[in-house]
Parts: structure tokens; C-alpha cells; sequence
């Protein structure tokens, strides 16, 4: 029988956690456990957990989102976060296995972690640097597990040599608690193991059944099917060996017993046990039909182990947590520098995130002088808690490109963290730079709204002190004034070669000119590393060389990089820079020659030197600089390169080419990567020869990398970054050009969705089309022409770039021609991505249209196929957009209606309901809105308590309730969002959203002391916020009402005034400065300053002109005005306004609506009025 969840424990009391990759390693571990738990609700729920016992041990199970080393960090990560008793963990699933005569490892064996003379049980087989002989050199050393798991692994196969496993006898009871398991997780016969010898390759097939029989290795006949367990060293990369060569390599340099994908992400960052059950041989010829069975012996053997481990034992080990605390590298900070560098793991957060450190890379070892400027930034942004500033802190920092101004920045950082909370960097090269520089601290700070001015706003309201550091801000085209946070609790460095940004500091600025000619040649002999011995000798040669290099910081760098790598002599230096130096002058503009010259030379040095020597590695790395050329200088993820590889391969395998798709990419661009990328990273030599390629240009300091064990990040100097293009012939720079927007348009995989890796993508496809493409294009067909620019298209209009994402979209029309032809699948394609863009610049009517035709076309489809769908859905949300409600709803109903086919809780199936509720509300038809918004919500239930979707419902829900009078189900529900999102930060934007939106509720139900007390905090809270900022205003405007309502009139007036006043910068005819002045007419009126009142309306009607007769506001104002001729006896005006000649007959029905026919003939009444008059004073 299968158990049901019994009783519910304390996260405290759970001791053991097991992590399994995929849902197939999942299933049997479940089916291993003696009891099942009840759930637990968790701080933020980002990982699915199974709560149950084995043994004497409570266990938490997770299982990853994906596979791979970062993903077993994030998740591990977050499990100790959630459950702060975990001791040790156990990664149990299935790997490749590697035989060798000494081990006799079949299908279904049992690979165990166990340290040796040489690893600690599990190595990290990709992780090192490319020395400059083309040697690689494996670099760090992974945590052997802990103490009480070593120990019992010892005991448990001391256990076995006498006594047997009792892992059959584990894998039967689970089949008998588990029937339908059997299909799946039984032995799948000796007969489908087979190893077949190294040098033969798999033919067609998912399965070996077309492969030659005869090319396999003869082994002997085991006496029974019971797996056996094998105890040695795991080899861990994020890459899958599908190779036998490489596979024989490693057996032989690690004796490596088993690859997988997930150990090396966890091992020094969390205290566990590998456990893999073989599911292939880690070749060709790797396919599924072992995986179930291989699953299922590693969660026996992990069942096995358990039962032997005291439970006393384990709760005498020390905690995981405080186990890893004393890394220099924690845990969290690892899972978050890899949520940077592997986008695919990153899950947002609604929780701020403890003290971020966002800067790009460590000091330079070769850090020397500006020891006068650090001194001074020392002083002037020293912090006193009794005396805090009075004003914003910003200091500038001014220079030419290459002389230090960032190292300044980076080292003060380093050396005064502790008294900031945060670090933040922004990168202000260009505008999409900044723009995502400021989502990235959004993201890091947990904030959920990250445009520039949200993450801003929070900046300037949080309590908390930090140090933000706007670098290169060089452009003079760009306003940096709105990149610049305000209040006073942060301190900004702000680094530029533009001596006109000074006049945006506060405290003072200085000019970094070049270093001291005593401090360069220091610098040149720290770069060379020639002993600090041999230094005095050398003094001559390197005054030499600084006095041609003009002490410039980076070309003194570059220079003892080239002699570091034993390239030339110091004293050879200053003849081959002469040289590189001529060159430069006859093929580079004067204006880059007068200003860098002696610095690109000697870039150039270390360039002619990689061209010259014809090694296949130095062109490969030489290469890679020029593609580097085209991407943004810094935050290049390895992670591009490998998705395009991995993409290019499947493209491979398909071997087909659509000409007729604009949205596919084929093996012409495939062909258009360099080499290393087109085959797919499973095999290690590309993936190998890349990060050589990065070792060498490392070695020139021509790149700096950020190896974080898993994955590498590339920068260059933005100096390099310029030279890298301008060195480059035409011929070349296409080329290159081409190789980058290839592995840019190729990473994407064919996604045409948004997906969180274009966050990360974003800033390189910007540089990537900002280039002069049409000249880069000219050897490429139309069509493959269009189609790259139409997936780099589609990742800036993903992120919200309308105006890239537009001129790419031009480009592709005009690269068609003769394919671009009415009713084709590509004319199709265009026309909705044409309409999307119109959408995104608000220019709806134009959408409209250029949808309406996309879906005409496509009436010849099915009913229901996914691209008619997906059209008539977007063409409704532009009829909405547009004012055109009925046209809208009909379009929806049908959309919805078609999608029912789909899961209930399909994402387009719930996404189409949402936009049909959202026009329903805004047709008056609350009743429609309501329901289909109950059933969404009631859908949603299925996600966890604090997901945003399902918060978004709910407060949408909130809003049609309030709208259609349920005041009270509205109350309901806003106090428990609000309640949800009180774990945030108090100044967090959905919080104080939700408490201003509850407040209005308060308001309708008549809880105006309650609406009041709520807001008077929301308003305090956003006076952190800019003067002007639109969140406090609109609090502010709200609280007004409060008070008016509650007869605070003189407290309404002032507030109102105020906003008044500070509505003025908008437009005249703006609806939200409109508001406010109505509501303060109102204020006035009440106040009985009926002639301020008159004046204010009179100014609205004025303005209201411009809308239609009909118009409900226009009307709405008209009437105020009329109320206030009225109490000011004007009834003359009053009838005149409300009754003119020249009124349509649809008016009156209009006006027929809003004014009640008393209130007209009141007017008309001396005596009446006179009373209402008296009726109407405070």
C-alpha cells in the first residue's frame, strides 16, 4: 500500500536532506521512505520538498529544476535556509558510467563517493586554466564528505563483505508498496546491457537495436541480477560525456568512476554523500532505458546506508550551515554569483537579500598609488551616526580611459564594505547598460517592480546605507542626472571622461592624471614578475619603457604582461613597441593615436604576437578577442557560448533548413560560429579549446576572468574593448561580427518567449546591433539575414526595448523582398511582431490594424492552432488597449472557449481568462469579471502562498469586488495579500501597493478611521520617495480624500494643495493633476470657499473641452461646476451649463443618467435653491 502524509513535524526536526536532479531519481526515493511527512510552508518556497523518515531520521527530499552543478547549488542553498537542523545531504540519482579492468561496472551498479590519496571523492574534471605551453593546470580542491558519512560508508561495505546488500530485498518491498512502479523501476535484462568498444559510434535510433552486435566487449556472465557497489572518485562538470575517448581520458588521468552533472556545485558549499546508480556508459551510445532501474538502486543503496547511521550520531554532528559558515566563500554568496552567471537557475525573489556585493571583480593584485585620492574618499564619505549628511554624497572621479579610475572605486569598496550594507555597481556605458545595471540590483535586492526609477525609489526610502558606483559615464549624449539615486542614506562614486560630469558632485571631484614615473616603473616590474630582488638591475630598462608608455596605468600593465609570458626582455620591450607603433599611426585615426596611442600599441604587441605565431590555440584565442569586439566589454557568460554550441548541435541532428520560418535558425548560421561552438560543449575538446582560448588572452591581460568553479565570466577594459574593433580589417570585423550575433541569436535556442536568460543576454545583443550591421551583412543571404535579426529582435523586445527592437524589425522588411509576400508564413510572423512592438509604444490603433490582418489570414487554420491563438489573443489585448471593449470580449470568448482543451492550469489558458475578466471590468460587466477571476484564483491556489501570480489574481480580484460593491469579500482579500506581503521590507513597492489599494476598500465600506491610520503610514513611508514621485503622491492624494470623508477639512486642503502644486510639472489636460484639482474643488466647497472651488472647476471644464461632449469625465466636471453655481447662487450659470441651447439629444440622454431631474428644477426654484443653499454649508 502506498502511504499517505501523516503527521506534520517542525522544520527543526528535520536532520538529513536528499537532493535528486530529475523526477525519475525522485520517485524511488519517495517510494524508500518508511513514513511520509506532511508539507511545511516555507520563507520562500523556490523549492519543492518531500518530508518523511527513514530509519531513525527525519529527511527532507528536494529535487532540482534542472540539471547541472549551478541548479544543485541554488536548491541546497535555499534548503538550509528552510530547514537550519540539516546535518548532511545525500545526491542520489544516476550517472555515466566509467569501466576499467580493476572495476567491473555494469548497468544499474552503484557508484559511491569515497576520498582517495588524490580527490576527495568527487573532481571537478573542467575546472583550471590553460597555461601559456598549452598545458592545462586543474585548479582547486573539492570537500571530501563529512566525518560521520565516511565512516559509515566504511561500515555499511564492511557490512556487505560479510553479510550481502539488502539492496534487492529494498528495491522488492518498494515495487510491493509502489505497484504501478514496476513497469519502470524493474531490472531491464541482461540482455540490453551492452558496452560496445571505444572506437565504434552509435548508428540511428534512439536505441542500440541498428548498432553492430559484434562491436561489443566481450565480458563474463554475472550469477545474478543484484546490483554491485563500486566506491571511488565522481567526476562532476556541466557538461554530459557522450564521448568514449573522452570517457578512456579520464578513467586514466582520475581514475574517474562515474561522471555526472550536479557534485561539484554542492560539495564545498554543503556537507554530502554522492550516490549514482549507472544508467549508460558515457558514450555514444547513451540512451534512457536503464535510467528508471539505475534511479532506483542508488535510492536503495542511500535507504541501506540510512538504516545503519545512528540517529544520535547525526544529531551530534554539527550543523550544515555552521558547517560551511567559515568558508570564505558562503553558500548563499556562491548561489548568487552563480544566479548571475547562469541565468537559467535564477529565481526572482520577493525578499531583499542581505548585503549585496555587486562588483565586478576583485582589486588588481598590482594595485599601486592614488593612495592621496583613496585618503580623501576616506574623509569625505566617513559616516557619523550623530551627525548624518544633510544632502546627497558624490564624488567624481575624472581621467582618461586606463588610468585607474575604476581600480580607485574597487579598492575603496574593498576596503570599506563593512560600513555599507550594500555595494552596488553600474555600469553607465550606454543607456541600456545603466537601464540593466539597475534590473540587476533590483533583482540582487529583492525588489519586484526594477525599472530605473522603482529600484531608485527603494534606493532612496531603504534605511539602509550603501555605496553605489556609476562607472564609465563617458557618453556626453546621455543625461546621467537620472541615473543618480536620491535622499541621503547612500554615497555615489561616479567615475567619467567627460570633465563635464563634475558638476554633478557634491563633496568634491579630482582628476587622475598618469602615475608618478617612480610608481610606473614599480608597477611595470610587479607586472613583469621579475623578483623584487633583481629590481634594482632592471631600473634602467624600466624607465625606459615608462618614459615611451608616458606612465600610463594600463599600457605599463600591458607591457609587463607581454614580459611576464617571456615573449621579449624588458630591455627587448621599446624596440617591438616601436614598431606596433608606426603601424598604428598609419592605420588609426588621429584622434584615438594622439589620445591612446602608446596604449593600443601595446595591445597591438601582445595581438601581432598571437597573430605571428601560427599556433592553432593563440589564433583561436585571437579570434575570440575580435568577436569579444561586438558583445558589451564586460559580464560575456560562458553560458552564451555553451547554449549556442549546444543549440548548433541540435541543429545538426535535424539536418534541416526553413527557409520559409522566419522564426528558425538553420546550419548556415551554425556555420558562421567558430568551430569550437558548432559541435556541442558534450564534447570536452571544444569546451576545453574555448576556455584555453580565454586562459591565453587572460595570460595578456588582454581579459580578466571570473572563474567561480563552475562557470566563467569574460571583461575587458573598455579601452581593449574599442581596440579589439578598430584593429580589425573590414574583412575581419564581418567576420566577427557575424561569429557574435551568431552565438548571441543561437543561445536564445529558439525561444520566443520571454525567458530570464534574456536579462543577461540583453546588454550584448544592444552592442551587438548598434554596430554598422548592414555592412557586416553583405555576404549573408536575405532570409539568414532576417531570421538572426529577428531572434536578436525579439530579446530586446522581450526586455522592453521598443526602440532597438523596432529598427531591427525595419531592417528585417527590408532584407525580404521577394519571400516578404502576403499571406506567407514570414509575412505573417512580421506583421505580429510589427503589432507587438506598436503595442509596446502605445500605439494601439496602429496594432490594431496590423493584427486584425494577421488574423484574417490565418482564419484557414485550425481552430485551434497555437499561432491563431496566440494572434487572437494579442489582437484582443490591442482592442483593449485601443478603448475598443466589446470587440475585445467577443475575441476573447472565443480564444477562451478554444483553450479549454488546454490543462486548467495551462499559463495560456489562464492568461487569456485574466485579459477577458480585465475587459469584462472594464465593460461594466463586473459580474463576468468576478467569476472568471474566482475560478483563476481558485486555479492559482495550486501555487504557493507568495507567488506573485497568484497575488496578482487576488488583488486584481480584490479591485472587481470593490468595483461591483462586495466591499467586504474585497476587504477580505486585500487583508490577507497585505498580510502575505508583511514579511516584506516595509518600504517594499507591493506592500505599500497592497495597503494603499486595501485603504480604498476601507473608504468604501465607511472604515475611514482604519483607511486613515493605514495611509498615514503609506504616506510617511513614501516620503523617502522624490517629491514628485507618482507612488507618493498618489498616497498622498488618497489620504486627502481620507480626511475630507472624515471631516478633516482643513487637513485635506493642506495635503491637496501641496499635490496640487507639486501636479503642475505634468501636462494641463494629465488625468492624474485633473484629479487632484477636482478633489480639491471638492476640499474648498466643503470648506465653504465656494469661489476657489468655482475658479478650479471652471479651469477642468476648460481643459475638459478637448474630450468628447459625451465624454463621462467632461460631464462629471460640468456637473461639480454646476454644484458649486449653485451654492454660490449662480443659478443662471448653473442652468446654462447644465441645459445649452445647443445640446444633442444623445447628450441629454447622457446627462439624463448623471443629473437627476430635482436638482434641475432646484435651480430653477428661488426658494428651493435658497434652502439647498443653507443645506449645504459646513
Amino acid at each position: 500500500m502506498a502511504h499517505t502524509p501523516q503527521r506534520q513535524l517542525a522544520h527543526a526536526d528535520y536532520t538529513v536532506a536528499c537532493i535528486c536532479p530529475m523526477g525519475v531519481e525522485l520517485a524511488p526515493v519517495e517510494g524508500m521512505l518508511d513514513e511520509i511527512h506532511q508539507s511545511l510552508p516555507t520563507g520562500r518556497d523556490q523549492n519543492a520538498y518531500t518530508l518523511g523518515k527513514i530509519g531513525g531520521h527525519n529527511i527532507v527530499v528536494a529535487v532540482l529544476p534542472e540539471i547541472g552543478n549551478n541548479a544543485a547549488a541554488t536548491v541546497a542553498t535555499q534548503l538550509l535556509n528552510d530547514f537550519p537542523s540539516i546535518r548532511f545531504g545525500l545526491l542520489v540519482g544516476i550517472g555515466g558510467g566509467v569501466p576499467g579492468a580493476e572495476d567491473d561496472i555494469r548497468l544499474g551498479d552503484v557508484v559511491v563517493s569515497q576520498p582517495t590519496d588524490t580527490f576527495g571523492g568527487v573532481v571537478q574534471y573542467d575546472l583550471g586554466k590553460r597555461l601559456a605551453d598549452g598545458s592545462f593546470k586543474r585548479t582547486g580542491q573539492l570537500k571530501k564528505p563529512p566525518s560521520v558519512l565516511s565512516a559509515n560508508v566504511q561500515k555499511l561495505q564492511a557490512q556487505n563483505f560479510r553479510e550481502g546488500s539488502r539492496m534487492s530485498q529494498y528495491l522488492l518491498e518498494m515495487i510491493q508498496r509502489y505497484p504501478r512502479m514496476q513497469s519502470l523501476y524493474s531490472f531491464p535484462a541482461a540482455d540490453h546491457d551492452q558496452l560496445f568498444v571505444a572506437s565504434y559510434t552509435h548508428q540511428s535510433g534512439m536505441t542500440c537495436d541498428n548498432c553492430d552486435q559484434q562491436q561489443t566487449t566481450t565480458r563474463s556472465t554475472r550469477s545474478d541480477h543484484a546490483p554491485r557497489i563500486h566506491y571511488g572518485t565522481i567526476g562532476s562538470a556541466n557538461v554530459v560525456v557522450k564521448d568514449s575517448a573522452v570517457r578512456d581520458e579520464l578513467r586514466r588521468d582520475m581514475n574517474i568512476l562515474c561522471v555526472e552533472m550536479e557534485a561539484a556545485g554542492l560539495m564545498d558549499s554543503f556537507p554530502c554523500l554522492v550516490i549514482r546508480g549507472i544508467c549508460d556508459y558515457a558514450d555514444s551510445h547513451k540512451n534512457k532505458r536503464w535510467q528508471s532501474y539505475a534511479a532506483a538502486t542508488a535510492a536503495a543503496y542511500t535507504k541501506e546506508l540510512l538504516t545503519i547511521i545512528p540517529a544520535s550520531q547525526v544529531a551530534q554532528t554539527l550543523n550544515a550551515v555552521n558547517n560551511t559558515a567559515s568558508h570564505k566563500v558562503t553558500a548563499t554568496q556562491k548561489s548568487l554569483s552563480m544566479a548571475k552567471a547562469w541565468p537559467d537557475a535564477t529565481a526572482d525573489t520577493d525578499q531583499r537579500l542581505t548585503n549585496p556585493w555587486m562588483v565586478p571583480r576583485a582589486v588588481s593584485a598590482l594595485y599601486t598609488g592614488r593612495g592621496e585620492l583613496g585618503e580623501r574618499l576616506s574623509q569625505v564619505l566617513s559616516f557619523n551616526p550623530s551627525t548624518p549628511p544633510t544632502q546627497q554624497r558624490i564624488f567624481v572621479i575624472v581621467g582618461i580611459g586606463g588610468v585607474g579610475k575604476s581600480e580607485v572605486c574597487l579598492k575603496f569598496a574593498e576596503d570599506h564594505k563593512e560600513e555599507y550594507w550594500g555595494v552596488l555597481w553600474l555600469d553607465a556605458t550606454s543607456i541600456a547598460t545603466a537601464e540593466q545595471g539597475y534590473t540587476d540590483i533590483g533583482r540582487r535586492c529583492g525588489i519586484a517592480e526594477r525599472s530605473v526609477d522603482d529600484v531608485k525609489s527603494w534606493l532612496a526610502c531603504t534605511d539602509q546605507r550603501w555605496l553605489l558606483i556609476i562607472d564609465n559615464a563617458d557618453d556626453r549624449e546621455i543625461d546621467y542626472s537620472k541615473y543618480i539615486p536620491s535622499g541621503k542614506r547612500g554615497d555615489i562614486l561616479f567615475t567619467t571622461r567627460n570633465p563635464e560630469c563634475v558638476t554633478y558632485n557634491t563633496i568634491g571631484s579630482e582628476t587622475l592624471g598618469d602615475l608618478e614615473p617612480k610608481l610606473a616603473r614599480k608597477l611595470l616590474l610587479q607586472a613583469t614578475d621579475i623578483g623584487e630582488s633583481r629590481w634594482k638591475e632592471k631600473e634602467e630598462a624600466a624607465a625606459a619603457v615608462v618614459d615611451i608608455l608616458g606612465s600610463h596605468t594600463l599600457a605599463v600593465i600591458q607591457a609587463g604582461a607581454f614580459v611576464r609570458q617571456k615573449l621579449c626582455t624588458l630591455e627587448q620591450y621599446p624596440n617591438i613597441f616601436q614598431q606596433q607603433k608606426e603601424q598604428l599611426l598609419k592605420y588609426h585615426s588621429k584622434q584615438h593615436v594622439s589620445r591612446y596611442g602608446n596604449v593600443y600599441s601595446t595591445f597591438e604587441v601582445s595581438a601581432e604576437h598571437l597573430q605571428n605565431s601560427k599556433s592553432p590555440e593563440n589564433l583561436d584565442a585571437l579570434n575570440l578577442l575580435h568577436i569579444l569586439a561586438f558583445m558589451h566589454n564586460s559580464g560575456i557568460l560562458e553560458t552564451m557560448f555553451q547554449r549556442a554550441s549546444e543549440y548548433a548541435s541540435e541543429l545538426k541532428d535535424r539536418g534541416t533548413s526553413n527557409n520559409e520560418d522566419i522564426s528558425s535558425l538553420s546550419m548556415r548560421h551554425v556555420a558562421r560560429l567558430p568551430e569550437y561552438a558548432q559541435h556541442g560543449w558534450s564534447s570536452l575538446q571544444d569546451h576545453l579549446r574555448w576556455r584555453k582560448a580565454c586562459a591565453i588572452l587572460e595570460s595578456l591581460s588582454l581579459i580578466t576572468l571570473y572563474n567561480n568553479d563552475d562557470f566563467v565570466t569574460i571583461s575587458a577594459h573598455s579601452l581593449i574593448h574599442a581596440w579589439a574593433k578598430q584593429r580589425q580589417d573590414y574583412q575581419s570585423q564581418c567576420r566577427a561580427w557575424q561569429s557574435a550575433a551568431m552565438i548571441l541569436a543561437l543561445s536564445c535556442k529558439g525561444w520566443y518567449r520571454f525567458h530570464p536568460f534574456f536579462v543577461f543576454l540583453q546588454p550584448h545583443v544592444a552592442s551587438c546591433v548598434s554596430h554598422e550591421i548592414e555592412h557586416y551583412t553583405q555576404n549573408m543571404s536575405d532570409m539568414e539575414t532576417a531570421q538572426t535579426f529577428f531572434q536578436l529582435a525579439y530579446v530586446l523586445l522581450a526586455m522592453k526595448d521598443k526602440t532597438s527592437s523596432d529598427l531591427l524589425l525595419q531592417r528585417v522588411r527590408s532584407r525580404l523582398h521577394d519571400e516578404y509576400r502576403a499571406g506567407q508564413k514570414i509575412a505573417l510572423q512580421v506583421k505580429m511582431f510589427s503589432g507587438l512592438v506598436s503595442m509596446l509604444q502605445e500605439e494601439y490603433r496602429e496594432a490594431v490594424e496590423l493584427l486584425k490582418n494577421v488574423v484574417k489570414i490565418q482564419e484557414k487554420l485550425a481552430e485551434d492552432d497555437s499561432d491563431r491563438l496566440a494572434s487572437q489573443h494579442e489582437l484582443a489585448r490591442a482592442y483593449r488597449a485601443n478603448g475598443q471593449v466589446n470587440e475585445a470580449i467577443e475575441l476573447l470568448e472565443h480564444v477562451v472557449k478554444v483553450k479549454e482543451k488546454l490543462t486548467e492550469d495551462h499559463p495560456d489558458r489562464l492568461a487569456s481568462q485574466h485579459v477577458l475578466a480585465d475587459a469584462y471590468r472594464a465593460n461594466g460587466q463586473l459580474n463576468e469579471a468576478i467569476e472568471l477571476l474566482e475560478h483563476v484564483v481558485k486555479v492559482d491556489e495550486k501555487l504557493t502562498e507568495d507567488h506573485p501570480d497568484r497575488l496578482v489574481s487576488q488583488h486584481v480580484l480584490a479591485d472587481a469586488y470593490r468595483a461591483n460593491g462586495q466591499i467586504n469579500e474585497a476587504i477580505d482579500l486585500l487583508e490577507h495579500v497585505v498580510k502575505v506581503q508583511e514579511k516584506l521590507a516595509e518600504d517594499h513597492p507591493d506592500l505599500l501597493t497592497a495597503q494603499h489599494e486595501l485603504t480604498r476598500a476601507y473608504q468604501a465600506n465607511g472604515q475611514v478611521n482604519e483607511a486613515i491610520e493605514l495611509l498615514e503610514h503609506v504616506v510617511k513611508v513614501r516620503e523617502k520617495l522624490a517629491e514628485d514621485h507618482p507612488d507618493r503622491l498618489a498616497s498622498q492624494h488618497e489620504l486627502a480624500r481620507a480626511y475630507r470623508a472624515n471631516g478633516q477639512v482643513n487637513e485635506a486642503i493642506e495635503l491637496l494643495e501641496h499635490v496640487v502644486k507639486v501636479r503642475e510639472k505634468l501636462a494641463e489636460d494629465d488625468p492624474d493633476r485633473l484629479a487632484s484639482q477636482h478633489e480639491l474643488a471638492r476640499a474648498y466647497r466643503a470648506n465653504g470657499q465656494v469661489n476657489e472651488a468655482i475658479e478650479l472647476l471652471e479651469h477642468i471644464v476648460k481643459v475638459d473641452e478637448k474630450l468628447a461632449e459625451d465624454d463621462p469625465e467632461r460631464l462629471a466636471s460640468q456637473r461639480a461646476l454646476a454644484r458649486a453655481y449653485q451654492a454660490n447662487r449662480q443659478v443662471n450659470e448653473a442652468i446654462e451649463l447644465l441645459e445649452p441651447k445647443s445640446m444633442s439629444l444623445r447628450l441629454k440622454k447622457s446627462w439624463q443618467k448623471i443629473i437627476p431631474t430635482s436638482l434641475l428644477r432646484s435651480m430653477r426654484s428661488p426658494v428651493l435653491t435658497k434652502q439647498t443653499n443653507k443645506s449645504t454649508r459646513p
